[in-house]
């Protein structure tokens, strides 16, 4: 008799803690919902791009692409950008205008000139801004056929 109660009482436990378990799993859930959802974010400007990365795919050294990085402002303030740069002058970034309202979105253009290079190419581009994430980086990768340079992999 005695052994039967241990065994309903370890049932019981075991169920409480599972259930436990799971509303604390559901809880995280709705919590990164939360985040993710931007369409209610009411805070301090806060920029958003659609992809920090793009890749150009294969190009034949010398060739000059253009890419664009769209984002939008999804903050409640107006975005500031202070400060677009490059890791080097073979990548050019523009943007328009450097305040962007609330719900405004923009495109930075990237101009890269692929001259001089042969293999995987990675570029980094960093924006300074008034941001929560006051600095995002954004990436170009591309791998570069350059008929003059012999690789070796």
């Amino acid at each position: 008799m005695m052994l039967i109660k241990n065994v309903k009482f370890s049932i019981i436990i075991s169920l409480a803690i599972i259930f436990i378990y799971s509303c604390n799993n559901t809880n995280e859930q709705e919590q990164n919902k939360v985040i993710i959802d931007t369409t209610t974010y009411t805070g301090p400007a806060k920029i958003s791009f659609t992809e920090t990365t793009i890749d150009l795919e294969t190009l034949t050294a010398g060739e000059i692409v253009e890419c664009s990085f769209t984002f939008k402002n999804i903050g409640a303030e107006t975005l500031k950008i202070s400060e677009i740069k490059a890791d080097c002058g073979c990548t050019v970034p523009k943007l328009k205008t450097k305040v962007i309202k609330s719900g405004e979105t923009q495109k930075i253009v990237v101009t890269f000139d692929s001259n001089g290079f042969s293999g995987n190419v990675f570029k980094k581009i960093s924006v300074i801004s008034n941001s929560i994430e006051n600095n995002t980086e954004l990436y170009i990768v591309a791998l570069i056929n350059n008929p003059n340079i012999i690789n070796n992999y």
